[in-house]
């Protein structure tokens, strides 16, 4: 019995975390210039497929990957990896929206905890000016705090982020559609 529990103990300390299978730094990018529509999303098991229906319906698609725009430092880990630093922009436009892509991580150490894991950030803005608050690409877990370090989570992270123009009685107004997924933990004492 006392084996067994050690077993069990152990494999639950070695199992990845939730959102391991989620940390990315590539992501989909479709735009529909004409109507001013862009889509930001995960790479996911679909991805191709996604990327292939958005070029059929004479879209731009594409798979974008973030980690080459950020700087590696001099500074290195026990293992020589070196560490991560500031990140370069991508811009893209995709009609009325201006998309800059960087890239994110959490711990700057490779090697450190959770410092294998990258995502992209992304900032949209709309030709009249409106500037949106910047976004992470990614899934988080909202009871570790290292991942508000960037951004907040869950409310500032999305797995897919879509900005349209919704139409009105007035000028066609810019939005974001944002889709969330994000792990959580609560003691018994954590009421909701």
């Amino acid at each position: 019995m006392r084996l067994t529990r050690c077993v069990i103990a152990t494999l639950l300390a070695a199992a990845p975390p939730a959102w391991a299978d989620d940390a990315f730094s590539e992501l989909i990018y479709v735009c529909d210039a004409p109507r001013s529509t862009l889509t930001l999303g995960r790479v996911d098991a679909q991805a191709e497929a996604r990327l292939q229906a958005a070029r059929a319906r004479g879209q731009q698609a594409e798979r974008v990957d973030v980690s080459p725009l950020i700087h590696r430092t001099r500074q290195t880990s026990a293992d020589g990896s070196p560490f991560r630093g500031a990140s370069d922009t991508l811009v893209k436009t995709c009609g009325d929206f201006t998309v800059t892509l960087a890239g994110g991580y959490l711990n700057a150490n490779p090697d450190g905890a959770d410092g294998v894991y990258e995502w992209p950030l992304v900032r949209i803005e709309h030709r009249s000016g409106k500037r949106f608050p910047m976004l992470t690409l990614g899934r988080c877990d909202a009871s570790a705090a290292r991942f508000s370090r960037t951004t907040a989570c869950p409310m500032a992270w999305a797995t897919e982020i879509r900005a349209f123009l919704l139409d009105g009685p007035g000028p066609r107004e810019p939005v974001l559609s944002l889709e969330h997924q994000f792990s959580d933990w609560r003691g018994p004492e954590d009421a909701p």
